[in-house]
């Protein structure tokens, strides 16, 4: 790093890292005589070198003679860098010292922005004072955590999030995907804007949470390995920085709102004090109107990798298309919630399902939608009625895309009542007793009375739906009474033949 930023003021003639990681605690000018250590800079103002050192550790050198430029093999370990033009000792030293003392108070200023709280953009910004490329750091929501202001100038001066063009040439990428599995830095190719990369992935808790990009120019443009040791050092101190500041999270995808809509999905009862607080802060009521939809996305053949960078994405893009609404990411699926008393949005109406419907299409997936309910505490019991619209929607109507709970209820209701009984244990005798009677008779008694029954009871429309006279419908109704003794003025009995009919296979 001491070698990059003294070529900046200083050109270079060569450069040699034999092993990297070296640490300089000091810098002292060599002597001949002295005891080599491992953990200083010797600075070689003259044309003396250290190659009458046999059996040494490999230590850290910078020449400021050009004795040196061919790098014998004494010093193939060490590292060492060799000025391009003879200076005067005095400068040389003091030009050291003082790019020594720059990177040590850099560092400094991390650690006191961790532990006085500061605002995290502004030790992001940090990278700004050692490296003249722009760079951003992008969450795993496509949102801009910080960026330099040639960056935010390059994306149309959006200073919150990257284009949604460009996000969706990204999430097709299967390369953008495979680096998010990528350890240290490395360099990636931006094939959709031709500039070549240097990125390293921030991870929070073992997990993809962000990832420092630097542009440094057109294809195969790279940056030297001091400038690659400070952009390391940086995403390292980045990564610290984003582990000790909750704010960091709070105000991304992990605020109040989100973690109470997980913790209520998950059936836990929060603290009611961090319930109230939340519901104040977004203005949200607890008897408020709500729906849930659970949108459900495919996991094709090197899927899971995409959807662990994409969902989150999508999360915030739905709450970006419906207003007073809260997305949090389930294993592959989103669960949403839409404040219906906030949003004034009509989850019955038309335009509203065209919308989700479209949104399904786009993102390769598919939504079961709840009723409407009130009451925070239906969260649970809201998302199980998202899935059973989409087991059974899935099943009943596999060309669609987005199946409503209310559609399907009877269906689940008839679901449960035959879960442990058949259906011989659950029909009602007389419909048995009609059936066996029309097989010896010929008769068509159980087709008379499950008419009536679709009929609401009404004679007249029935003998019609069968194609019979009204007088020979009403006889058979006569015919079916004498024969079973059913009283059907009891709506408990007509319940029981009419569940039996839907039941019957």
């Amino acid at each position: 790093m001491l070698f990059f930023l003294l070529s900046e003021k200083y050109p270079l003639k060569t450069e040699h890292i034999g092993r990297a990681q070296l640490p300089i605690k000091r810098i002292l000018p060599w002597k001949e005589e002295e005891t080599l250590q491992d953990d200083v800079l010797y600075l070689v103002p003259g044309e003396e070198t250290p190659m009458g050192k046999s059996n040494r550790k490999p230590g850290n050198f910078l020449f400021a003679g050009t004795s040196c430029a061919d790098m014998p093999e004494i010093l193939s370990e060490d590292n060492c860098a060799v000025l391009h033009e003879k200076i005067q000792a005095a400068e040389f030293t003091l030009a050291v010292m003082e790019l020594y003392q720059r990177l040590t108070q850099w560092d400094a200023r991390f650690l006191e922005s961790i532990l006085y709280r500061k605002d995290y953009r502004e030790a992001m910004s940090l990278g700004m004072e050692v490296l003249s490329w722009k760079y951003a750091v992008i969450d795993v929501n496509m949102q801009l955590l910080y960026a330099t202001p040639d960056y935010i100038k390059s994306v149309s001066g959006n200073p919150e999030h990257v284009p949604r063009d460009t996000v969706g040439m990204l999430l097709m990428s299967p390369e953008f995907h495979e680096a998010v599995h990528y350890h240290g830095s490395f360099y990636y190719f931006d094939k959709y804007n031709s500039e070549n990369l240097f990125c390293r992935n921030l991870m929070l808790d073992g997990k993809y949470f962000a990832r420092l990009v630097m542009h440094i120019g057109r294809k195969d443009s790279t940056i030297p390995l001091g400038a690659q040791e400070i952009f390391e050092t940086f995403a390292v101190h980045l990564e610290v920085l984003i582990r000790s500041d909750t704010h960091v999270l709070n105000e991304r995808f992990m605020d109040q709102m989100h973690r109470l809509f997980q913790s209520l999905a998950a059936g836990e009862k929060p603290d009611p004090v961090f319930t109230s607080a939340t519901l104040k802060k977004t203005g949200w009521k607890e008897q408020d109107s709500y729906t849930v939809v659970k949108l459900v996305f495919y996991e094709g053949k090197g899927w899971k990798t995409q959807l662990e960078i994409t969902l989150p994405y999508l999360a915030r893009e739905l709450e970006n298309q419906w207003p007073h609404s809260c997305a949090v990411v389930e294993g592959s699926s989103i669960l949403l919630i839409i404040n219906r008393s906030l949003s004034g949005t009509d989850v019955d109406s038309h335009d509203f399902r065209q919308q989700v419907a479209s949104f399904v299409r786009e993102h390769v997936c598919s939504a079961g939608q709840s009723s409407r309910f009130h009451g925070l505490s239906r969260i649970p019991s809201a998302i199980r009625e998202a899935e059973v619209a989409l087991q059974i929607g899935q099943i009943k109507n596999p060309q669609f895309w987005l199946f409503l709970f209310d559609d399907y209820r009877l269906e689940y209701m008839l679901g449960k009542i035959s879960e442990e009984l058949p259906f011989s244990s659950l029909c009602h005798p007389a419909i048995s007793q009609l059936l066996a009677y029309d097989r010896e008779h010929g008769t068509e008694l159980n087709e008379t009375l499950q008419a009536y029954l679709q009929s609401h009871m009404n004679m007249t429309a029935a003998a019609e739906r069968i194609y019979v006279h009204r007088t020979t419908f009403c006889r058979r109704m006569n015919h079916i009474r004498s024969l079973t003794g059913l009283d059907l003025d009891d709506p408990d009995t007509v319940l029981e033949l009419m569940l039996s009919y839907r039941l019957s296979p």
